[in-house]
């Protein structure tokens, strides 16, 4: 019996030692070894962190092949890393197959209950691919058959009302709104005055709009609602009075200054679109998403001269350049003011110089494409 036990002893604690300091999984305990038949699922969890740690790793280091197989791995032995799903399934959007990473995503929903941000994730997926019929089945399966007070479950019928009004169903985004009671909510006011919108009413949505921004319960949503109606009804001096008055109250707010920034380009005031884009920047120069979010606007507006400033200014790596998105966006936005031998360069120049993530290599070689296009180089394209 002790020959035996002595033997048992030592088999695990070869095995721990092979898998500890030749696999290189350190967590392993000696205990899921040893005990292995009813130890399982707790050493498959610590394999799934392992490789889940180790594709962050690959990540940092730009090994994205590497990377892909590792969380692949850490899912395989564990369904519910759900942080491992998500950045797999992030991988996967990067490299344009949205199929896959919602696939990956909604059998995560088999494993575990309801993770707010994991849902968003996976909704975000479902509305950028349009599939708004497959929201409205999926949401309502999730969804209690009684209304309640979770949060989770509000959020969840906001996301089934947009796809809705995506639908052009609106009798049944109201409906799910006054049925939950969320009606009377500010996201339920704006949602009601997309339906009005969508209903060929943008008159009544701007009073209802207009109402909400008079009580204390208004926010910056409401303000870019009212922007964005005024601006497609052409109330640009509406539009203008509501941008500065967002900038007022909410002075912190790069989407108020942009929007502000985007309505003087509309209006034609150059002199002051160009004021307003300088001190933009200056006051947020070390903030790469209020960057980007200008950047975006030069990209929308055809100003290449407005996303080069942004570029320049933008917050730099260790070797000294900004994240590959802001040439990217300068690019872009070149080939749409026609500057295709300008953004042909920088292509050449992206490449030469910075390590693309498979995204951005996509990206990039679909604008050289563009510009070889636009100058008439069809075989160099």
């Amino acid at each position: 019996m002790v020959l035996a036990l002595v033997g048992w002893l030592g088999l695990a604690g070869a095995g721990w030692g092979f898998v500890k300091y030749k696999r290189g999984i350190t967590d392993a305990s000696f205990v899921d070894i040893a005990f292995f038949p009813l130890r399982h699922r707790h050493y498959r969890e610590t394999l799934s962190s392992h490789y889940h740690a180790l594709a962050q790793k690959q990540l940092e280091t730009g090994a994205w092949s590497k990377a892909l197989v590792s969380l692949r791995l850490a899912i395989a032995n564990n369904a519910k890393n759900l942080q491992a799903r998500q950045q797999l399934a992030d991988i996967y959007r990067q490299i344009n197959r949205p199929d896959f990473a919602i696939d990956l995503l909604e059998a995560g929903l088999k494993d575990e209950a309801k993770d707010t941000a994991y849902m968003r994730d996976l909704f975000n997926l479902l509305q950028q691919t349009n599939r708004n019929t497959r929201i409205i089945t999926l949401g309502n399966e999730l969804l209690p058959a009684v209304p309640d007070q979770a949060q989770d479950n509000h959020e969840l019928v906001y996301q089934i009302v947009k796809a809705h009004i995506r639908l052009k169903q609106p009798d049944q985004a109201k409906a799910l709104l006054e049925k939950w009671q969320l009606d009377r909510t500010l996201p339920g006011q704006l949602l009601l005055a997309d339906i009005e919108v969508a209903t060929g009413y943008s008159d009544l949505a701007i009073m209802r709009l207009e109402n909400i921004a008079r009580g204390r319960n208004s926010n910056e949503m409401v303000g870019l609602r009212l922007v964005s109606l005024y601006k497609d009804t052409g109330r640009l001096d509406d539009a203008r009075r509501i941008a500065i008055q967002r900038m007022i109250k909410f002075p912190d707010s790069p989407g108020a200054h942009v929007d502000l920034i985007s309505l003087l380009h509309d209006s034609k005031d150059m002199a002051a679109f160009e004021g307003e884009s300088k001190n933009y920047i200056e006051r947020h120069d070390t903030d790469a998403r209020a960057m980007l979010l200008l950047a975006s606007a030069a990209m929308r507006l055809h100003e290449p001269k407005l996303a080069l400033m942004v570029r320049d200014r933008a917050p730099k790596n260790e070797q000294g350049y900004p994240a590959a998105v802001f040439q990217m966006i300068v690019m872009h936005t070149e080939c749409l003011a026609g500057e295709y031998q300008s953004a042909l360069d920088a292509t050449e120049n992206l490449f030469l110089h910075q390590n693309l993530s498979p995204a951005d290599q996509a990206g990039a070689t679909t604008i050289r494409v563009w510009a070889n296009y636009g100058l008439g180089k069809t075989t160099e394209a």
